[in-house]
C-alpha cells in the first residue's frame, strides 16, 4: 500500500521539491488524481445515459467546493513513484456551503 503524505504549510516546500524531482526526471511519469466533494446535490437515477451522468456530475462539481485533493505519480509501467499526496482544504463550512449526503439506498 502506498504511503499517504498529508501536504501542509509546514511540508509544502519539501513536498514540492519531491514532486519537482519526479516531474523533471527523464522517465515518463503519469499522475493519478482523486478529488473529494462534500456529497451530492443532484442524484443520477439508475439507468441514466452517459450524457445525463456527466451533466449531474458537472452540476455537483460546479455547485460545491472541493474539500480534498489526492494525487500520486506512476511510471509508464505502472510502478508508483514517491508518495500519494493528500491536501485537505480548509475553506469548507458545512453550515454555509451546500452539502448533501447520499441516501442509504444509493
Amino acid at each position: 500500500m502506498k504511503k499517504i503524505r498529508e501536504m501542509s504549510k509546514d511540508s509544502i516546500v519539501r513536498d514540492f521539491d519531491a514532486i519537482s524531482r519526479i516531474v523533471s526526471s527523464p522517465y515518463r511519469s503519469y499522475i493519478c488524481f482523486d478529488t473529494e466533494f462534500p456529497g451530492f446535490l443532484k442524484f443520477t437515477p439508475s439507468g441514466a445515459s452517459a450524457e445525463q451522468r456527466y451533466n449531474d456530475v458537472k452540476f455537483n462539481v460546479d455547485a460545491m467546493k472541493l474539500i480534498q485533493l489526492g494525487f500520486t505519480f506512476y511510471t509508464e509501467g505502472g510502478e508508483s513513484i514517491g508518495y500519494a499526496w493528500q491536501i485537505n482544504f480548509r475553506e469548507f463550512d458545512p453550515a454555509v456551503d451546500p452539502t448533501h449526503k447520499a441516501p442509504s439506498n444509493c
